[in-house]
């Protein structure tokens, strides 16, 4: 059907979501057409809706307080914390609102961070050896990054195709890829190691969970694995988890794979990717389930999620629309590329795509795919 490119023109033609914004281009070598030749004054500059285009080169860290989309060129990095230290922080986005920020390396001690956020936050192919914050966020998505430890709290959280190494801290002190606190999250084949022990300083796990749920869904190329060192889970801590039989979960030293004191379940839950692409591109879809079950794609807005307790998972979108249907083949796949409109007005939005399955099994939603037009 390929309908995905019609919903985003009615959605565009509508003016119920979208408005004609401002591209801002910041550009260190103040090219042809830069507005800034920093970070900071564009992203004061910037209004809700607007986007800023970040070319190559090395910029000064960011606080973002606006519902604004920074897209970073190949070659665009924060290698300058200023005063504070900053790397990308996102902090009190409304309700409603959406803030994107795709394509940036952090190279400062400032990390990627998002905080007391009633919006919606997408981190997008970001790449940082820092450790990255989330806390107090009602929808924060993170796609394709490539990050140190990170520490998750009272937030709903999806993360897919991302990687995560725990940390040392010092003295009998040691920190896992992912801590989640208090926190609903969704993880889709992301790859995510705990801190390997050296002299005084111990293993830790993949994961570390202190209460909250965890839905993980893998196509075999992700892995959970512990620190080599003490007996060590994949998951640690207290809380739920749901879990596909494809999700690769590594302990160390003849611990269990989930720690006894977490409650755990093994289902069927569909792995999906949508990567994103610049107007006039593809947006390429990859789904992995249950070979010969049906399969529908959806695609909307960003939204936390909303619990789907007969389908074993949650809508990460709202105004779904259906434009594609098929079955997985063989290889338990359905592969889908959708055009994306070559259209300004578009540029910088953010869209999620999301699965839903059906076979003799039942009917299973995946995960959710997030990603920002013009990235």
């Amino acid at each position: 059907m390929h309908q995905l490119a019609l919903t985003l023109a009615v959605f565009t033609l509508s003016g119920a979501v979208f408005a004609q914004n401002q591209t801002w281009i910041v550009d260190a070598a103040n090219g042809a057409g830069t507005d800034f030749t920093d970070l900071p004054p564009a992203v004061i500059a910037a209004l809700p809706g607007d986007s800023i285009v970040v070319r190559a080169g090395g910029y000064t860290g960011v606080a973002v307080y606006e519902a604004i989309s920074i897209l970073g060129e190949p070659g665009a990095r924060i290698n300058s914390g200023g005063a504070s230290y900053l790397g990308i922080t996102v902090s009190q986005i409304p309700a409603g609102q959406t803030c994107c920020v795709s394509g940036i390396e952090i190279l400062t001690f400032g990390s990627m961070q998002a905080t007391n956020n009633a919006g919606n936050v997408l981190f997008e192919r970001i790449a940082s050896n820092y450790r990255s914050w989330v806390s107090d966020c009602a929808n924060v998505r993170i796609e394709g990054c490539t990050l140190a430890d990170i520490v998750v709290t009272n937030t709903a959280l999806s993360m897919s195709h991302s990687s995560g190494v725990g940390g040392g801290g010092g003295l009998n002190t040691s920190w896992p890829a992912l801590r989640l606190n208090n926190a609903t999250a969704t993880l889709s084949r992301c790859t995510l190691r705990g801190f390997d022990a050296v002299p005084s300083i111990p293993s830790s796990a993949a994961i570390t969970m202190n209460g909250g749920s965890l839905l993980v869904t893998d196509d075999g190329t992700g892995q959970l694995t512990a620190g080599v060192g003490q007996a060590r889970s994949a998951i640690d801590g207290s809380g739920s988890v749901t879990f596909d039989s494809h999700v690769a979960l590594v302990p160390a030293s003849g611990a269990p794979p989930i720690a006894a004191s977490i409650t755990s379940v093994s289902q069927i839950i569909p792995s999906l990717r949508a990567l994103g692409a610049p107007a006039g591109g593809m947006v390429n879809i990859d789904l992995f389930s249950q070979t010969g079950g049906a399969y529908f794609l959806f695609g909307g807005l960003m939204v936390p999620p909303i619990p789907l307790p007969f389908w074993g998972g949650s809508a990460w979108l709202t105004g779904p629309l259906m434009f594609e249907s098929g079955f997985i083949d063989s290889t338990q796949r359905a592969f889908v590329t959708v055009p994306v409109p070559n259209n300004p007005v578009v540029y910088g939005y953010s869209f999620t795509i999301q699965a839903l399955t059906a076979s003799t099994a039942g009917v299973y939603v995946s995960n959710s795919g997030s990603y920002v037009h013009g990235s």
